[in-house]
């Protein structure tokens, strides 16, 4: 069974509001009633589905409590019927309907006309609101729509750089293994610095392979950190000391012990994926500086590199999944977009954040922040 419409009677006439009322009543309506304009515009916003408003009220007018009514934007779609006791020019009640009002009444008004005019504003009324969620239903199907074509694009830029960095490393592991099988008798010196390449491709493909699985994993909620005591300053020693011994000098910069609960792993993923940045990005020549501080009650690692840098419209989608990093002036081809959106979520899943910052004389600054547990000595 369908809820009653509400209706309002403001008339400071006792003897016209009962009348109005019984004949709303009767027509089953569930009927308030006011006899001054500011008690009806208190009484409006309790859910009502129609007001009858009397023009002559003690206080303001019934057209002054209309333009009220119409100014607030819970009521903006409030149905209002004016009603007037006695005759009025064309120019009144073109004020009226100016301020908003949906129809105007001359009183006495016979209860048929009155009940015909209501029913036909709430039916205005539902139909109103009728099209306006329709509307809202098409435009979220709209979203819904210019969401999975954007997902499909996403998809698909994704599955042409998955194949770019698997066919990268895959041609030039096929290129070396190629010569080492024709040439058996190929210098010791030429073979290690081979097999070094080959050790690098190798590590590349490892790395893929994982930031796409544990972006599955974090997708569906499987993805595992696992904490335990450990220093992350030596951590981050082993790791710039495993890169410079087979690609570039990095330059290290320990401070005092950093005790945190993290996973020794994880961690390492997040540090090689910064390193490489920093290291594809970076002319040859050009220094690259990580430092390892505690400060304001963090362990806080920071990666300084003097390559283009990031502009500031890259900034705000830096962590974003599948954002892949672009630097002013290097080509974006580079990456499939998931190792700074794991790195930030292994960082924020060790209770720390992943942000870029603006250093003098560098070109990017990345920062790990990890809350220390115990003062470091």
């Amino acid at each position: 069974m369908s809820a009653k419409s509400r209706v309002l009677v403001v008339d400071d006439e006792r003897t016209v509001r009962a009348f109005t009322c019984r004949v709303l009543l009767d027509a089953g309506f569930d009927v308030l009633e006011a006899d001054t304009g500011l008690g009806a515009l208190q009484m409006a916003g309790d859910r009502m589905d129609l007001v009858v408003l009397d023009v002559k009220l003690p206080d303001i007018s019934g057209v002054e409590v209309c333009r009220r009514l119409k100014q607030d934007a819970r009521l903006l779609s409030l149905p209002v019927l004016m009603m007037s006791g006695r005759f009025i020019e064309s120019d009144e009640k073109s004020e009226g309907l100016e301020t908003g009002a949906d129809a105007y009444l001359t009183k006495p008004v016979a209860a048929r006309e009155l009940r015909a005019t209501v029913n036909a504003l709430l039916r205005m009324r539902r139909a109103e609101a009728e099209l306006h969620r329709s509307q809202l239903h098409v435009q979220a199907q709209e979203r819904l729509v210019a969401d999975v074509m954007k997902a499909a694009r996403v998809k698909e830029d994704f599955l042409v750089s998955v194949s770019h960095e698997l066919g990268t490393p895959l041609t030039a592991i096929k290129a070396l293994v190629d010569t080492l099988c024709a040439d058996p008798k190929l210098d010791l010196a030429t073979r290690k610095e081979f097999f070094g390449v080959l050790q690098d491709e190798v590590n590349r493909l490892g790395r893929l392979v994982m930031n796409i699985l544990d972006a599955s994993r974090l997708e569906m909620g499987r993805f595992d950190v696992r904490l335990t005591p450990l220093d992350l300053r030596p951590l981050v020693a082993r790791v710039v000391g495993e890169i410079q011994a087979r690609r570039r000098p990095i330059t290290y910069e320990p401070g005092a012990a950093l005790p945190i609960h993290g996973d020794r792993d994880r961690l390492t993923q997040v540090l090689v994926n910064l390193v490489d940045n920093a290291i594809k990005f970076s002319p040859l020549d050009a220094p690259i500086l990580v430092r390892a501080t505690a400060e304001s009650g963090c362990a806080v690692v920071r990666l300084f590199d003097r390559g283009p840098g990031v502009s500031e419209a890259m900034e705000a989608k830096l962590f974003e999944k599948f954002g892949r990093l672009e630097r002013p002036g290097v080509s974006s081809t580079h990456g499939v977009g998931l190792g700074l959106y794991l790195s930030s979520e292994i960082v924020r899943a060790h209770g720390g954040t992943l942000g870029l910052e603006r250093h003098p004389g560098w070109a990017a600054v990345f920062a790990i922040r990890i809350p220390l547990k115990e003062e470091p000595a």
